[in-house]
């Protein structure tokens, strides 16, 4: 039976550095992790279990082959890594890693609370800053929809139920918060 490793914290930090994952890159994910042990403690507030050691690997290491994959020919993002990290046995981050993309609340992908949170978290941080979801969609817009119809209906249509998962994990804020 294979096991399901979850790296500390600063094994994360040190895969990471040894991946040369861009500095931005790495701010850009201890940001999403803060704001993950955030939604973690209110969540826990209200009763709901969350394995919290699994939520931190996951914000860590979520944009592991970002910068590998970003103006690449291979698989695509997330999904790069997620590999990786299956042969590493680490399959529940792996989950987290291949289902933070935008495409995955479309399909219903999202199943544990730890991949919620992840996935909302980073729908959270613009570079390593916290922004509304307004704020975050119009970059994602901007960035990458203006280059591909695809991608905007995407965007687009995953909005609205990132609105809902919103209110699910954290209750509803402004769109300004």
């Amino acid at each position: 039976m294979k096991t399901d490793l979850v790296p500390s914290e600063e094994e994360c930090l040190k895969l990471l550095k040894l991946q040369n994952v861009p500095e931005n890159i790495i701010r850009h994910s201890i940001k999403v992790k803060e704001l993950a042990i955030e939604i973690c403690n209110s969540l826990k507030d209200r009763g709901i279990k969350i394995n919290e050691k699994l939520v931190v690997a996951g914000a860590l290491l979520h944009d592991l082959d970002k910068a590998e994959t970003l103006d690449s020919e291979k698989k695509g993002h997330g999904k790069v890594a997620a590999e990786e990290l299956e042969k590493l046995g680490m399959k529940s981050v792996s989950e987290i890693v291949r289902k933070h993309l935008l495409e995955n609340i479309l399909y219903g992908e999202l199943k544990t609370i730890e991949e919620k949170i992840i996935f909302y978290a980073d729908k959270r941080v613009q570079d390593d800053k916290l922004v509304s979801l307004d704020e975050r969609f119009k970059y994602f817009k901007e960035r990458y929809g203006l280059k591909d119809s695809s991608i905007m209906k995407i965007i687009c249509e995953s909005y609205p139920k990132v609105v809902e998962l919103e209110k699910e994990l954290i209750g509803w804020r402004k769109s300004s918060s």
